[in-house]
């Protein structure tokens, strides 16, 4: 694990975008009901895409990667309404297939041979290896849609094309393509150190990979050890889980590469080994360092990775690290090594000092790893500039950090090398995020290293192997691995273009962006419901125990089970609150990486928090488990169970097998209103009630209500009765008056039942907008005072009308800061009669993102970008990071809207802006002035 020092803001990449429906719910409990698990929902086919697959710059179909090449030919094919997938191949064949009923909403058949017209081929002709190679492909869009590989490899990455063009529409222009990767590796890696990844989140990851034609998952992260069981304290995977990963991995055609750190960031090994730790010359062991002038050092080293290679079968790979073994220290308060040189002249030749018996042992490693037929990885910064003993030039360099040889350097004295560049970085809590669109402009490509360098293969040398991004949890607890999932998506699309190496389908990173939400994940992606339960109230028990609040912790017991209110949140885990409003959390033991991974640890009850680390340590899964449910902590991966004394904590499964809890449900009721309504318009409105409860509701009627003046399509619908375990949806038509005020209003529904003989009653709302416009306008271009053109870092105007909410306009702050007041003028494009504007504040998860939060601000409308006009409107905005929706007192007409902020949240100069929107219509005068936009 690598501990970086960030010197600088960083452009934080987030996925959070403005909400498209307004939603609440209410939940009341039925007398005595104590429910199974309610039934999954049935699931409705989805509607197949449909329209012509948009074409990229040289007028191939768009996909991410791109086409390597493209021969275009007359006419489209068009997918049959009855298309099956024909392969020989029937692995081939069948995912794809599977693939393709979950995008097309029906089951696709599959067939040996006789393929008709709209069907889709696949083939393996190990004739075409020389043009194919291993991973490539041929494309041919005719009659059929038919990809053909050298290999199983090629035609499966051929299959994730035809998989991304049908995501996008069921018409493909023809012609045909050989598509070829440039790069033999194109990787993303997960630290799995000190903190464990769940393994459906690592399937989920080798899903997308496959799905964008990566074929390489790094994993630094810890296997349960017979050789060393000492160390077998969480976080690891066991036999059984590393062989489920290898099957995984093979099924999506990846290699994994795994890593034990070393002779560095070995505390995980070491933490219960203290004699092999590293002693100074003042007596201090170092939990995180090797002695490896002890022969025990290299023992160890070498029998994990033995271990791993028969836990993970088939890998070509042994990754040792070697990286930050002196961070912060020196080799001089090791007097150890000078005395290992002294001793050892028959190893080290004059001049060999302490960085030497480092070179020494990772040559002593790589010898050990080929003797088992794997190569050796090693990070590039561990590795002294200059050395007495050379480093094998067999060994691959994973070069990350601009410190120690340079890449050239390397690839000149023979190794091949990866661009492992910390620009590709990602870490919790987000102090590295990779700035993907800065990476996009300026034309990134594996040959250019940190710190700029750029490089040539050397023929019979050493070559750039490819590249790979990096997640790190170095602050676990300040995000969730689904918070990380979402973080990544975007550089996860670049790093495979990139290192695919073909020309880019888009002409900009907006468009690439645009490109990758279209395409989505991998169809499949979602394997399990990772929300199984409704938001509400529910009883939990275990075993017949009934699990309740019982002061700041939790008690198992046979007592009257008390109610617990669970909530979904945005990163698809639950808040569970007791009925004193604390909620169940994971907290204190043995930190690592600031996250409770203690073993046998309690949960606590503590004050709920909304943001950081506290909220997301009171973060829970919940999955399904033999009839019931497990419980799970979003930041250990830890399931809860009882252990031998009754109580009730968290434990490794192996060590105890997770619990299977009861949810004693509720019944619910949501509310569902389009976020904005345009007075006189109709809108939908959709009423959920979810009767998760094992008895019958008797006498529905579900009642809406809306503000004086709207109208209702209908008074009430009356289902009768709902089923155990059944929902009722029932939808209105609403319709606010032509002449309504803008602002926010409130629609409600009652909904009233009998349960046994008890009258029940329970109310939900929702909050609607009135605006003059059902859709937000984006501005065709802004003007800004000011903006950061320095240190790395580019923040101009049109990133707050760029449509991506990670990308931000900041005002200046490299060399120097800008000044407050700050103003942003966006142009319409033309006059338009505008009732709101819409902020969103600059996104992200690290501290640096609250920077340049607007606190005072005023607004201005007019017809010219020449003066800002009238003041319409002023106030403060809330120091959140949520969009700030501002209506106006009344409609002003115009065609320039200009932002001035006055002050920012916590007193500093700086103004930041994720996006910037206006609601507005078409003016009724449509008298439009001139005036000058820029960037």
């Amino acid at each position: 694990m690598k501990i970086r020092n960030n010197a600088g803001a960083k452009a934080v990449v987030s996925a959070l975008a403005a909400a498209s429906l307004a939603l609440a719910s209410t939940a009341v409990a039925l007398p005595g009901a104590q429910a199974a698990p309610a039934p999954a929902p049935a699931v409705q086919a989805a509607a197949a895409p449909s329209g012509a697959v948009p074409l990229t710059p040289e007028g191939a179909p768009q996909t991410i990667p791109g086409l390597a090449s493209w021969t275009a030919a007359d006419g489209e094919f068009t997918l049959g309404a009855g298309a099956k997938v024909i392969g020989a191949n029937t692995v081939l064949s069948g995912d794809l297939a599977a693939q393709l009923s979950e995008v097309l909403g029906r089951t696709v058949g599959t067939a040996a041979a006789g393929a008709v017209a709209g069907d889709v081929v696949v083939a393996v002709d190990p004739s075409r290896s020389a043009e194919l190679g291993k991973e490539g492909y041929g494309l041919v869009v005719g009659q059929t849609l038919k990809v053909t590989g050298a290999t199983d490899t090629g035609a499966f990455y051929g299959t994730q094309t035809v998989a991304q063009l049908l995501v996008q529409g069921n018409r493909v222009a023809r012609g045909t393509s050989v598509d070829v990767p440039e790069y033999a590796e194109r990787g993303v890696g997960l630290c799995a150190c000190q903190v464990t990844i769940s393994l459906e989140s690592l399937e989920r990851t080798m899903k997308d990979m496959a799905y964008n034609k990566m074929n390489q998952l790094w994993l630094e992260t810890k296997l349960k050890t017979e050789a060393y069981p000492k160390a077998n304290f969480w976080a690891y995977y066991t036999a059984e889980e590393a062989a489920q990963i290898t099957a995984w991995a093979k099924k999506y055609h990846i290699e994994l590469v795994l890593e034990v750190n070393s002779p560095g960031h070995m505390r995980p090994w070491l933490y219960n080994y203290p004699e092999l730790q590293l002693v100074n010359r003042n007596g201090q062991k170092k939990v995180e360092q090797l002695d490896i002038s002890k022969p025990e050092a290299f023992d160890m080293v070498t029998r994990l990775a033995d271990e791993y290679a028969a836990a993970f079968p088939g890998q070509p790979y042994w990754h040792m690290g070697g990286d930050e073994y002196m961070m912060g220290d020196s080799y001089a308060n090791y007097p150890q090594f000078a005395a290992f040189v002294a001793a050892h002249p028959e190893i080290f030749p004059a001049g060999s000092g302490p960085g030497d018996v480092f070179i020494w042992f990772m040559n002593k490693v790589n010898a050990h790893v080929k003797s088992t037929g794997k190569t050796l990885r090693i990070w590039n910064d561990g590795v002294p500039s200059s050395s007495v003993i050379p480093l094998d030039k067999d060994i691959v360099v994973e070069h990350w950090l601009n410190s120690g040889p340079k890449p050239q350097a390397l690839l000149d004295a023979g190794h091949d090398v990866q661009n492992s560049s910390q620009a590709l970085y990602f870490n919790r809590p987000g102090g590295f995020t990779a700035n993907v669109s800065n990476l996009w402009n300026s034309g990134w490509t594996p040959r250019k290293f940190d710190g700029g360098t750029v490089v040539t293969d050397v023929p019979g040398k050493g070559s750039v192997v490819g590249a790979k991004l990096s997640v790190w949890p170095d602050d676990t607890p300040s995000a969730t691995e689904n918070m990380m999932d979402a973080r990544i998506l975007d550089a996860t699309r670049f790093v495979a273009q990139a290192t695919w190496g073909s020309p880019r389908p888009v002409a900009d990173y907006a468009g690439f962006t645009a490109l990758a939400k279209n395409l989505g994940h991998a169809p499949g992606y979602e394997s399990y419901d990772r929300t199984p339960v409704g938001d509400g109230g529910y009883r939990i028990s275990t075993a017949g125990l009934s699990v309740n609040a019982d002061g700041a912790g939790v008690s198992v017991s046979d007592a009257a089970a008390e109610k617990w209110t669970f909530t979904a949140t945005s990163d698809n885990y639950y808040k569970i609150v007791a009925e004193n409003g604390q909620c169940l959390a994971m907290a204190g033991g043995v930190l690592w990486l600031q996250a409770p991974m203690q073993q046998d640890l309690p949960p606590t009850l503590s004050t709920c928090a909304t943001a950081g680390n506290a909220n997301n340590l009171q973060k829970w899964e919940i999955l399904e488990k033999d009839g019931g449910y497990l419980i799970r902590n979003a930041i250990t991966q830890l399931p809860l169970s009882v252990n031998a004394a009754g109580a009730l904590t968290q434990e490794a499964p192996d060590v105890r097998g997770a619990a299977a809890f009861a949810l004693a449900g509720e019944v619910t009721t949501s509310i569902e209103a389009p976020a904005r309504l345009v007075p006189g318009s109709p809108a939908t409105i959709t009423v959920t009630v979810d009767n998760r409860t094992p008895e019958r509701m008797k006498g529905v009627k579900i009642t809406p209500a809306v503000p004086a003046g709207w109208t209702l399509d209908r008074k009430q619908h009356v289902p009768g009765n709902i089923p155990a375990g059944a929902q009722e949806v029932a939808t209105f038509t609403a319709t606010p008056p032509a002449g309504a005020g803008y602002g926010d209003s409130s629609i409600a529904a009652t909904t009233t039942y009998q349960a046994g003989t008890v009258k029940q009653s329970v109310t939900s709302t929702a909050t609607t907008l009135l605006s003059c416009s059902d859709a937000p306008v984006r501005p065709v271009a802004a003007i800004v005072d000011s903006y950061n053109n320095g240190g790395g870092e580019v923040t101009p105007g049109s990133n707050a009308i760029d449509g991506d909410p990670g990308t931000f306009w900041g005002t200046a702050w490299t060399p120097s800061n800008a000044p407050l007041p700050h103003t942003i003028t966006v142009d319409l494009g033309s006059a338009m009669d505008i009732c709101a504007v819409n902020l969103l504040p600059r996104q992200g998860s690290s501290a640096g993102a609250a920077n340049g939060r607007i606190k005072g601000w005023e607004l201005y409308v007019a017809d010219t970008a020449d003066a800002p006009g009238a003041k319409v409107t002023e106030g403060n905005f809330p120091n959140e990071a949520g969009l700030q929706t501002v209506s106006l007192p009344s409609p002003a007409t115009g065609r320039f809207v200009t932002l001035k902020a006055l002050s920012e949240q916590n007193g500093n100069p700086w103004t930041t802006l994720a996006e910037f929107t206006v609601d507005a219509a078409a003016a009724a005068d449509p008298a439009v002035a001139g005036g000058g936009t820029g960037g």
